[in-house]
């Protein structure tokens, strides 16, 4: 199953750079809107591919331990829209 739409259209309807979501709000928004269980890697890599491909999705990286770190304040990004 690929999630990266499923998550596009979930920060397309419900974020903005008001209003970002964190990597456990979109998990839970893909467990309640489509009965899918993911983990943050699959969120992780979706969100690095939207970045690749130029789709206007911002995000902060927070370092955990060490060079361990995780994505937060994820948002669609109108600014970034050309």
């Amino acid at each position: 199953m690929n999630y990266g739409l499923l998550i596009y259209s979930i920060l397309l309807r419900n974020s903005d750079k008001e209003h970002p979501l964190k990597q456990k709000d979109i998990r839970q928004r893909i467990k309640e809107e489509y009965g899918y269980n993911v983990d943050r890697e699959v969120v992780r890599r979706a969100i690095e591919d939207m970045q690749i491909y130029d789709l206007p999705v911002s995000c902060e990286l927070q370092q955990r331990t060490g060079s361990d770190f995780y994505m937060t304040n994820i948002y669609y990004d109108k600014e970034l829209i050309k």
